[in-house]
């Protein structure tokens, strides 16, 4: 599995707080790699650090559950004792609030963001928007 550039996190990081602010919130914004370790971080001016943690935590979740955050919100619903072990396996790092997407390279997942700061819509917006203003298979080539 090919790496993630830094350049392509800190421009999709950077892509994403550009969206932040044309949506007019503020936000805490995170990347990881295909497997939930952070590759990089930040927090527009203004942006609690408990939102930070959140963003890393969608992040981690979309990707070490290999789905988006709002597609884990259905396990609560239907399977209240497996979403509980989930987070206990997980010690509490697992989140089901919208804006953790994962970063797909067609069908390859090569990394995911997390974005806390607006309501879980906006958050999966300004991440969107970041992906497709920074379109990850030019930066890890396909394989």
């Amino acid at each position: 599995m090919p790496e993630i550039p830094w350049t392509y996190v800190s421009r999709l990081m950077s892509a994403a707080a550009n969206a932040a602010e044309e949506h007019g919130v503020t936000v805490a914004i995170a990347v990881s790699d295909r497997d939930g370790a952070l590759l990089g971080s930040l927090r527009m001016p203004g942006v609690p650090p408990l939102l930070g943690r959140l963003a890393e935590a969608k992040a981690y979740s979309a990707a070490s559950l290999r789905h988006d955050t709002h597609d884990l919100r259905g396990i609560e619903e239907t399977d209240p004792p497996l979403a509980a072990a989930v987070r206990g396996v997980a010690d509490g790092a697992v989140v089901t609030a919208g804006g953790g997407l994962l970063i797909r390279d067609g069908e390859r997942i090569v990394a995911a963001i997390g974005v806390s700061g607006g309501s879980g819509t906006q958050d999966a917006e300004i991440a969107r928007a970041a992906m497709s203003a920074h379109p990850v298979g030019a930066w890890v080539g396909r394989g």
